[in-house]
C-alpha cells in the first residue's frame, strides 16, 4: 500500500479519538497504552473476542473482515494511520463483531478499554464524541453492506480507490490482488480484469507501482449512491 503521507512518527495526538479529549486526558489515554507490533497479516483480535482494548494505528494498515460460511475473508474496513481498531465493541459492550488482521507491517498503541471507559463515565460530553466515533465506524460497517448490495465491482474499485486518496493513500499494485479483491468482495481474477477495464477507459492511471483516480470529482458524481 502506497503511502504519501510520512507514517512514521504519526501523531497519534492528533488522531480522532485523542483529539475529541482534552490534552491532559489524551496524554492520558496514550500513556496507558501499550506499543506493540505486528507482522504482515498478523491477526490482531478475532470476531467474538471480549472487546478488552483499542488499537491506535501509528504506522502501517490493518483491515477489519468477517468470514462467511465458506471460510472466504470478506474484508469490510481499511484502516490506516491515526484511525483505531476496536472501539465500536468497546463501547458497545459487546464481543468483537469483526475480526483485525495486519495488511503490512504495523505499530498500534493498544488502549486498555477501562481506561476508555474511564473517561466516559467521568464526562457526559467526552462519553458523547467518544460514542459519535464508534457510532461511524458502525455506519462504515453498514456502508460496505450496502456497496456490496447495489454497486457493481468495477464502483466498489473506484470507491476502495476513493477511500485510500481520502486517506492520503494509493493501491500498490504490487500487493498482492486477493487482499484487494476481499476488500471488494470480489475474486483476484474478477478484481485483475475490473482493474484493467477502469485503466483502458481512462478513469484510472498507474504512476510506477501505484493506481490512482484520474478525475476524482467525476468519479464521485459517476458513483453516487444508488440508496439513500
Amino acid at each position: 500500500m502506497a503511502d504519501r503521507t510520512q507514517e512514521s512518527g504519526k501523531r497519534l495526538e492528533d488522531s480522532e479519538l485523542i483529539s475529541c479529549c482534552p490534552p491532559a486526558v489524551g496524554s492520558n489515554l496514550l500513556a496507558s497504552g501499550k506499543k506493540r507490533q505486528h507482522r504482515k497479516d498478523a491477526l490482531i483480535f478475532e470476531q467474538g473476542d471480549p472487546a478488552t482494548s483499542v488499537m491506535l494505528i501509528e504506522a502501517g494498515s490493518a483491515v477489519w473482515f468477517r468470514e462467511n460460511v465458506g471460510g472466504r475473508r470478506l474484508i469490510v474496513k481499511l484502516e490506516g494511520p491515526g484511525q483505531s481498531l476496536g472501539l465500536p465493541a468497546v463501547v458497545a459492550g459487546s464481543p468483537r463483531l469483526v475480526s483485525a488482521a495486519a495488511l503490512e507491517p504495523l505499530t498500534v498503541v493498544e488502549i486498555p478499554s477501562s481506561a476508555i471507559l474511564d473517561v466516559m463515565l467521568r464526562d457526559a460530553a467526552m462519553a458523547t464524541r467518544i460514542a459519535r466515533i464508534a457510532l461511524e465506524d458502525y455506519m462504515k460497517l453498514l456502508d460496505f453492506v450496502m456497496e456490496v448490495t447495489f454497486h457493481p465491482v468495477s464502483h466498489r474499485i473506484l470507491r476502495l480507490l476513493l477511500r485510500l486518496e481520502e486517506q492520503g493513500r494509493r493501491l500498490d499494485v504490487t500487493l498482492r490482488h486477493r487482499d484487494f479483491a476481499d476488500m471488494v468482495a470480489t475474486t483476484r481474477e474478477t478484481f485483475t480484469a475490473q482493474l484493467g477495464a477502469l485503466e483502458r477507459s481512462g478513469l484510472i492511471a498507474r504512476s510506477g507501482h501505484d493506481v490512482y483516480i484520474v478525475n476524482p470529482s467525476v468519479v464521485r458524481t459517476m458513483i453516487e449512491e444508488p440508496y439513500t
